[in-house]
């Protein structure tokens, strides 16, 4: 399926829809590929199969208002675009990928969420950032087993006042982390999990993890087999 000007999915107030798979190809060249505005819409579950090229001139999935979206799933799968999740959507139970890779983003803004958080496994490699804003969260953030790897920063709270949040993060098994972290305002990680295995930065790096304004990390626990390059640092600005 491709679209060269529209979205190829747009689904609006009161739209439910159980489940979207993708085989082979899907792309919109112009817009978003999947748009959920409006309030009150749902899809349970997003599968992007074995072999697939998932594809969007602008967001894989936009979610806004009140949408929710089950779950998530890649499996040796191409995804080229970003996530979006704005005013109170969710994702209920999590986004998997295994093995699969991800050109893009995933951002978060207002009251937006991920409940069982974000997984890379099994070589997955995610080259954007993730991004959350004002009260936004997500419950974990899992880089597990050999050569899976996030390259992109993890930033957290671009604006004063802003309270976003993620439980956990956790590096493990050959897993790679290889941007920033960076807490702002007053923005919390519960704790950050290095073991083995895991590795955080490169040779030469600098600040790998950073924490700014009135923003908590409440733990960081690098475990036999763990690795972490480049600096811890806390700063007022």
């Amino acid at each position: 399926i491709t679209s060269t000007a529209t979205d190829v999915l747009k689904l609006e107030a009161n739209s439910n829809l159980k489940k979207i798979v993708n085989t082979k190809l899907m792309s919109a060249t112009g817009n978003d590929l999947i748009r959920l505005s409006g309030g009150n819409n749902s899809i349970e579950q997003i599968k992007l199969s074995s072999g697939s090229t998932t594809s969007a001139g602008a967001n894989i999935i936009n979610a806004q208002s009140s949408a929710t979206i089950g779950t998530i799933t890649a499996d040796n799968a191409t995804i080229n675009g970003s996530i979006n999740l704005a005013g109170t959507s969710a994702i209920t139970n999590g986004i998997s990928f295994d093995n699969s890779t991800l050109r893009g983003d995933i951002s978060l803004a207002n009251s937006s969420n991920i409940a069982n958080g974000i997984s890379l496994t099994n070589a997955s490699n995610m080259t954007g950032n993730i991004t959350l804003a004002n009260t936004a969260s997500i419950d974990n953030i899992s880089i597990s087993g050999n050569n899976a790897t996030l390259a992109g920063n993890i930033e957290m709270g671009s604006s004063k006042g802003n309270t976003a949040s993620i439980d956990n993060i956790t590096i493990s098994s050959g897993g790679t982390y290889a941007g920033t972290i960076h807490t702002r305002n007053q923005t919390g990680i519960g704790g950050i999990t290095i073991a083995n295995g895991g590795v955080v930065g490169s040779v030469g790096s600098a600040s790998t993890i950073l924490s700014s304004g009135n923003s908590t990390i409440h733990n960081i626990d690098i475990q036999d087999g763990g690795t972490m390059y480049g600096n811890i640092e806390a700063h007022w600005i």
